[in-house]
């Protein structure tokens, strides 16, 4: 056996959509990993893509070959390019039942002592932040709230609505080699948090916790039929597979341009939106996903419990309108209601663009409205939109080299009457005029 370093381990997900988790189904949809960790016939198609597939960012359709349905994933591997090095935990529970058997030491292997309990199998990927690799576990994290916008041009991801199935619709896999070909695989899961952070000097960090149906180890070699050369992946007819990684540049924090909202008076409604400056900020995203197991120790179905949104962004004290007492003033007004702010967060990759106004600028409602309207015709490939409905939780004020404000806030959907303004949360970002969607939405 040789050396196993970490920088040639690699990494990388698939997502499938409308899977069934019924351990005795056999059909195309079925789970990938059987109740007794053996790789199905459609989990050994998990990571293979076929040569004529067009699948476009890692989203599957199902296609015909040789007779048999099967999940296309990938026109290639889905590499994911990771800061950390993800520790697979297979979640296996260990239970003891002490009974009187004439020992005092407890015993194994009879079924006196131990059982194998429930599986529950976890990890976590952390990358620099672009929108090709955080795909997947965006449609993972959201489920039924990622959809596409008036025109195939953009990816739009938001918290599902009351008529949305409480049932996930997207369901992610991950990969990773340790000592090539062998390897480990999380089946089948959904990503049950979210966090991104942005400092000066610095790409935008995400982190997506995974939890799984599944877990199991593989052979990639033998797994998929041949040797192969390269990383040894290959397709059902044994061409082989290259794990590639997007070729595009992650978000950097000193490009964002950051708005707040402005309200004359705290009782009344947002009459502009100021850009700012911002040193940090922090976004963490929890979805409770509920696994169900019925009669199984894997999970039977997950359930989407719903979700929260938690954040903070630091602004200098001297930001114009919406710096000094204007935030404790909103926080501080004698009111019981708590007053409703949205922070809105762009990055526009093309530096002549107009919406880039200097910090301390007011923003109209009108024009913040084609902001974030990202099928706007003035809009761009790869620009980037995170809103905010923020409740402000507390403002204080920290003295470094100079004085600066923290925005500490919770996610909540901004109403006007019985009208949401503005979502809790919404990314959204412009994709090149020729992306299709291979498969098919969640209704």
């Amino acid at each position: 056996m040789g050396v196993v370093v970490p920088w040639n381990q690699m990494y990388g997900v698939a997502v499938r959509e409308g899977l069934d988790l019924d351990l005795f189904d056999t059909s195309a949809t079925a789970a990938s990993v059987t109740n007794a960790g053996v790789l199905t016939t459609y989990g050994c198609d998990l990571f293979c893509t076929g040569a004529d597939g067009t699948g476009t960012l890692g989203i599957p359709l199902p296609y015909a070959m040789d007779g048999t349905n099967y999940w296309k994933r990938t026109s290639e591997m889905f590499g994911v390019p990771v800061t950390n090095r993800p520790v697979f935990e297979m979640g296996q529970e260990i239970n003891e039942y002490n009974k009187a058997i004439g020992t005092p030491v407890p015993t194994a292997g009879t079924g006196y002592n131990f059982l194998k309990g429930i599986i529950a199998p976890t990890t976590s990927f952390e990358f620099d932040f672009e929108r090709h690799t955080a795909l997947p576990f965006l449609a993972a994290l959201f489920q039924r709230g990622f959809e596409d916008g008036a025109t195939t041009k953009n990816m739009v991801f938001q918290f599902q609505d009351a008529e949305d199935d409480a049932t996930p619709y997207y369901f992610i896999s991950a990969f990773k080699t340790q000592d090539f070909p062998l390897g480990e695989v999380i089946s089948d899961g959904v990503v049950t948090r979210m966090v991104l952070s942005g400092s000066e000097n610095e790409p935008l960090k995400c982190t997506f916790d995974i939890m799984g149906r599944q877990y199991s180890t593989h052979d990639f070699h033998n797994e998929f039929g041949s040797s192969g050369p390269a990383t040894g992946i290959t397709d059902s007819v044994g061409t082989a597979i290259s794990v590639k990684y997007p070729e595009i540049n992650p978000l950097m924090w000193q490009d964002a341009f950051v708005t707040i909202g402005y309200m004359a008076t705290p009782s009344d409604t947002v009459s502009a939106h100021y850009a700012v400056e911002a040193t940090n900020f922090e976004l963490t995203v929890t979805a409770n996903m509920i696994p169900v197991r019925y009669n199984s120790r894997t999970p039977r179905r997950f359930v989407v419990g719903g979700y929260t949104v938690e954040g903070s962004i630091s602004i200098p004290y001297g930001s114009g309108t919406v710096g000094g007492t204007y935030l404790a003033d909103l926080l501080s007004y004698d009111s019981e209601a708590v007053i409703p702010l949205p922070i809105n967060l762009f990055w526009f990759p093309q530096t002549d663009n107009a919406w880039n106004v200097a910090p301390g600028t007011g923003v109209s409602t009108a024009t913040m409205g084609s902001m974030v309207d990202i099928d706007d015709a003035s809009h761009n490939e790869g620009d980037v939109h995170i809103g905010i409905g923020a409740l402000l939780k507390g403002v204080p004020d920290e003295n470094a080299d100079e004085t600066m404000l923290t925005i500490n806030f919770t996610g909540a959907d901004i109403r006007e009457g019985n009208t949401v303004v503005q979502k809790a949360l919404k990314m959204q970002w412009y994709e090149h005029t020729g992306l299709t969607y291979a498969g098919t939405r969640p209704t």
